[in-house]
């Protein structure tokens, strides 16, 4: 997935770097799929107040299944409250249940691809 620097956190970010190291552990929400291979990820959902991801990651991390939990439920009311057009042209398909399937937060581990030839095997 990708981590947009947009959505690592609702304050202001000016580089990922001084922020995120290779081989962080984060914990994320799945926001968005916008093509079947690839996704979307937000750290900046899981901020229970705007910018505390970039003074207090730990705080973030703990409250993060409940914070996902209310994304989740936004989506429901969200869904409930919008009609589908099941006649949509070409190949566009409604969705049922929108927050199943882009609410889910999971562990990921960032890590640094090799360059061919730089020695550095890792994946």
């Amino acid at each position: 997935g990708l981590l947009h620097i947009s959505n690592i956190s609702q304050g202001r970010v000016l580089s990922v770097s001084d922020i995120l190291k290779v081989d962080d552990e984060l914990k994320v929400l799945v926001i968005k799929s916008n093509v079947s291979d690839k996704i979307a990820l937000s750290i900046a959902d899981l901020e229970s107040a705007p910018g505390l991801f970039l003074s207090n990651k730990a705080k973030v991390f703990s409250e993060a299944e409940e914070m996902a939990k209310r994304y989740r439920e936004q989506l429901l009311v969200v869904s409930r409250n919008t009609k589908l057009d099941y006649d949509l042209p070409g190949e566009t398909i409604p969705f049922d249940n929108e927050a199943t399937l882009y609410a889910n937060w999971k562990w990921f581990k960032f890590l640094r691809h090799a360059k061919s030839g730089d020695g550095n095997d890792r994946t």
